[in-house]
Order: structure tokens, then sequence, then C-alpha cells
């Protein structure tokens, strides 16, 4: 996990010099931002935009709630599905197009314990719903002008049908905040979807002034990884 390596050693960094009063660790806050997610043999990145948020309920519970569009493009040779170096003399197959949009709306309750005046741990359930449009260019041959005595152009092979999935997923996952600074959080923890999809997160959170912070954290999944930045504001 090298990204949340990186930023765990540039807030460890930054606590070695900071000073002043260490502020409490709340669960009341919103948060918006951007993750970049490196699908494993892909080649390509899916972007998603976050919106998330908690708020207290008691002294020991709280709410918690996310939306998340994410967007993956992909362009795929057909040598790269049939086998390497798969050729048609004379003959263009055009490439295979993928598109991927997909909108996660989740929610659910947690509870918190400070371990002590610095360490705070957490643990939340809920549910996850998505829907995804997933849309193909199929595959189409294009005729080379000897070829092509009628001006035909590209004849399509196979067509892929457009599709609509819709999911709803159990969603569990436990964490550590730290407090290590007048400025700056750390946090992390591990999380599931579905009782598969495990990943686990790290990251920190510098405060700039007044109830505003930002947040940069690692993921890796079992099938990914990524970086995120956020904007946060506590309340």
């Amino acid at each position: 996990m090298r990204a949340s390596s990186i930023i765990l050693a540039l807030a460890l960094a930054t606590t070695a010099t900071a000073q002043g009063a260490l502020p409490d660790i709340t669960y009341n806050g919103v948060a918006a931002g951007h993750t970049r997610t490196d699908l494993d043999h892909a080649g390509e990145d899916a972007n998603s935009l976050t919106w998330s948020a908690t708020s207290e309920v008691g002294d020991h519970v709280h709410l918690w709630g996310s939306i998340d569009r994410t967007r993956f493009e992909e362009t795929i040779p057909v040598a790269e599905i049939v086998q390497p170096g798969f050729e048609i003399p004379l003959l263009d197959i055009a490439p295979f197009e993928v598109s991927v949009r997909t909108v996660t709306v989740a929610a659910g309750a947690g509870v918190h314990h400070d371990l002590s005046d610095r360490l705070s741990g957490h643990a939340r359930i809920g549910f996850a719903y998505s829907d995804s449009e997933i849309r193909t260019s199929g595959f189409e041959l294009t005729l080379p002008p000897g070829a092509d005595p009628f001006g035909v152009g590209q004849v399509p092979l196979i067509e892929s049908p457009d599709v609509d999935e819709t999911s709803t997923d159990l969603v569990v996952s436990a964490g550590l905040r730290f407090a290590a600074a007048d400025r700056v959080e750390l946090f992390g923890g591990v999380s599931q979807v579905g009782g598969e999809d495990t990943a686990a997160h790290a990251g920190v959170e510098f405060r700039l002034g007044g109830r505003w912070g930002v947040q940069l954290a690692g993921v890796r999944g079992e099938n990914s990884q990524g970086v995120s930045a956020r904007v946060v504001w506590r309340f």
C-alpha cells in the first residue's frame, strides 16, 4: 500500500514539530472529494466523486451516509481478448469499448468509544444500494478498399447489449482515529461490502483552521488500489 505509506510518513513528520492542545475527536461532520482507483489488469482508472456525512445521536452512537458517483471507461484491443498476437490479414477490427457509470447510496449506524484522550475506535454497519449503467460498443470489422467494392465500410460482428444492474449489499467497517497533534489526525480501518469485497484504508486529516480540514488517504482492496482527497467540515 505505497500511497498509504507516503501519507502516513508525511503525517508523522508533521506531528514531530506540532504543538498545542489536542482537540476532541468528533463524529459530526460532512465531507466531499475525489477518489482515483487503479483497477488491477484493467489498464484504466476509475474516478469517483463522493459525499459523506456522520452525525452523533448519543454519547457512543452515530449515523452515517454517503453518495458515490463512479465513472470508468476502457478501450480493449480485440487481440487482448482472443490471444496475444491475434491478427486477421487485411482486416481491421475496431477495439472493444466499455463505459461504466455507477451511483451508490449507502447509510447505516455506528458505535464509537474513546480509548484514550487521543485515540477513538468505531464500528459501523449499514446497506449500500448501487445502480450501474454498462455501455459497450460491440465488435466491428472494417473492410479494406480492395475487399469493399460496395462501400460497406464497417460490418458489425457481435452486438453487445447495454446493461443496467442494481444491487443491495451489507456494509460493515471498523477503524481507529488518533489525534496526533493540534491540527493533525491519523485514521485507518477496514471495510467489507457484500461479505466479499474487503478493503483497508489509512490516511491523515490536516485541519486548516476553524472547522475545516483536508483529508488524504490511500485504500487497497482485493482487486484494486487508489488514493483520495477530501474537504471536511466538522460541526
